[in-house]
């Protein structure tokens, strides 16, 4: 059994802020959609539209939760020495900081002329859709090689796929599809990346509290168990080998069953 060590302090409020501002992120979406203001449907209307509808109210707060989480995950993740360096680390700041953007500069009103904010907007959200999955991809073929993170690789890949299929829905609703049930589509879409997120929020969760790792064979942080005194085998002298050389019959070895007596199945010599 391989048991992870505790991580270092940073680490461990890295994932307190990335599991809080996830959960606390899917529990202010849930709310906003449940309280809404009369006249949003939920099937027509993307997110972004929600939020405009009640800037400052909890979809609002549910998008910068989400995004200060995903922040707080790619730091505690290379705070654990993850291997996340390099492009996923890249593509893991677009994400946060596209989730940020887009709260702070909202969507233009449907049937209004796309403004520069509104086209900021837009390409920040779609950025941060597109990195995530990304990230996913290549991070999974990272994490084999880390037997921290062994069985998260094809979780990963499975997510990734579904956001990959997301989007290329998302895209046709958006443009040859007219809009139809973009709102659905783009839901689905983020409860698929807030799954994705989600999971390795709780495996950094689970590595910084010491608890045991699912991998057997991770040659980073296996623990070694060293026998005491007493269980080593005792040292041959060299003339216990010569008496046992000189002794006329050697007797077989022969494997004991666990629960039986030794001398019930010793061999009967004529």
């Amino acid at each position: 059994m391989v048991t992870s060590r505790p991580g270092p302090p940073a680490a461990h409020l890295f994932a307190v802020v990335a599991v809080g501002g996830i959960a606390f992120a899917v529990l202010l979406g849930i709310a906003g959609h449940l309280e809404h203001p009369p006249g949003l449907n939920p099937v027509s209307l993307t997110i972004s539209d929600y939020a405009l509808s009640d800037r400052g109210g909890p979809v609002d707060a549910a998008i910068l939760s989400l995004g200060l989480g995903s922040l707080a995950l790619l730091l505690g993740l290379r705070d654990l020495q993850a291997p996340v360096r390099g492009m996923v680390t890249g593509l893991l700041s677009v994400w946060a900081a596209g989730l940020v953007c887009a709260v702070a500069v909202p969507t233009d009103p449907i049937g209004t002329p796309l403004s520069p904010s509104g086209q900021f907007h837009r390409y920040a959200s779609v950025a941060a859709f597109v990195a995530l999955p990304a990230a996913a991809v290549l991070l999974s073929h990272r994490l084999t090689k880390d037997g921290r993170w062994h069985g998260l690789s094809a979780y990963l890949r499975w997510l990734a796929a579904t956001c990959g299929v997301g989007l290329l829905a998302l895209l046709y609703v958006a443009f040859p599809g007219d809009r139809a049930m973009i709102g659905v589509v783009e839901r689905l879409l983020v409860a698929a990346e807030v799954a994705l997120v989600g999971l390795l929020a709780g495996r950094l969760w689970q590595l910084v509290r010491g608890f045991p790792a699912p991998c057997p064979g991770c040659d980073q942080h296996r623990m070694l168990v060293v026998l005491p005194a007493a269980s080593q085998p005792p040292e041959v002298s060299s003339q216990q080998l010569a008496s046992d050389a000189e002794y006329p019959w050697p007797l077989p070895i022969r494997a004991t069953p666990r629960f039986q007596s030794p001398r019930r199945n010793a061999p009967r010599w004529k």
